[in-house]
């Protein structure tokens, strides 16, 4: 991503001062997020969809009937309801032209563009839940390809808001870096690879900070993890069998399954995120590929969590000798 033109807001914001910053003690890469684990206490959730970018659809786009071949300039977008009665989501599949369609807050002339600067982005409505009335919130998830990727897309998000008062706090100690309007109203943080931006989106406004900090503890925390044979769609993740250097990505794969090969994925097919956690080193994506990137010799420990719509976790330990 190109960043000269916006110079003047780095300076402005400090960025030479917080860009791969990283409060966690290690490193955090989230993927395939997942909008149903996701909670706002006192509220609920009136929509979710994701927007993927045609340029890293993932394997269940690629299976779907009804999608024709995926162009530079299209998107796919995800949209899921969880019914009441049902653990099984309804999920709907639709091609999306790129050049009708923002991709960020901000003006759509500034945003139209056939590559946008995230792999996905996850899009939360929520009402109070006593009921729809005049307070709603919106919470929109960007993930993106690594830490990098995150804190350039946020001083980039800055830029396209135009709204004057936008800070940097600390005292809140939410994400890797914050930005808020100092009512409260708003809050733009950056953790590990994805960029949250959570807002007010009715009449009544309502401050987002708490909200923001709680979310920040769900994307964070490590789930109790169950063994993976008691999982309903285990997943295997390994490293490639490759030379492991230091400062040289080492792809991660996730292995298809018998059951996957018998099962293709189909509409209702039931979703999977990742949480990865490493030290000593960091994680990023790359047309699709996962890869780890040690920054040090030694012994390395990388921790897998596979979390399914149900929030069923399982936890795998990856382990890397590096040269």
């Amino acid at each position: 991503m190109d960043l000269n033109y916006l110079q003047p807001l780095q300076n402005q914001h400090a960025y030479a001062e917080w860009k791969e910053k990283n409060t966690l003690g290690e490193d955090l890469f989230v993927w395939r997020l997942i909008a149903t684990g996701i909670e706002l206490e006192g509220w609920l959730a009136e929509s979710m969809r994701r927007i993927e970018s045609s340029r890293i659809l993932t394997e269940r786009a690629a299976e779907a009937d009804d999608l024709e071949a995926a162009g530079a300039a299209s998107t796919t977008l995800w949209t899921w309801v969880r019914p009441r009665d049902s653990g099984v989501s309804a999920l709907q599949v639709q091609h999306v032209p790129a050049a009708g369609r923002s991709f960020a807050p901000g003006s759509r002339a500034a945003l139209q563009t056939k590559s946008p600067p995230y792999l996905a982005l996850t899009e939360t409505l929520w009402h109070p839940s006593a009921g729809p009335g005049a307070a709603l919130m919106s919470v929109w998830i960007y993930e993106c390809s690594s830490r990098t990727a995150a804190h350039q897309l946020l001083l980039q998000s800055l830029a396209q808001f135009q709204l004057p008062g936008m800070v940097r706090t600390e005292e809140t100690a939410v994400g890797d870096v914050a930005f808020a309007l100092p009512s409260g109203a708003l809050m733009l943080f950056a953790r590990g690879n994805l960029v949250v931006l959570i807002r007010n989106a009715g009449r009544q406004v309502v401050t987002v900070m708490e909200h923001a900090r709680r979310l920040d503890e769900q994307l964070i925390s490590k789930p109790e993890a169950v063994n993976a044979d008691a999982a309903p769609q285990p997943r295997k993740v390994m490293f490639a069998p490759v030379e492991a250097r230091v400062n040289t990505p080492v792809p991660v794969l996730l292995a298809t399954t018998e059951q996957d090969l018998l099962q293709p994925h189909t509409r209702t097919e039931r979703l999977v995120m990742y949480k990865i956690f490493a030290r000593g080193g960091g994680l990023s994506e790359a047309n699709g590929q996962l890869v780890y990137i040690p920054a040090a010799k030694g012994q390395q420990e990388v921790n897998v969590f596979a979390i399914d719509e149900d929030r069923i976790a399982t936890r795998q330990r990856l382990r890397l000798t590096v040269k």
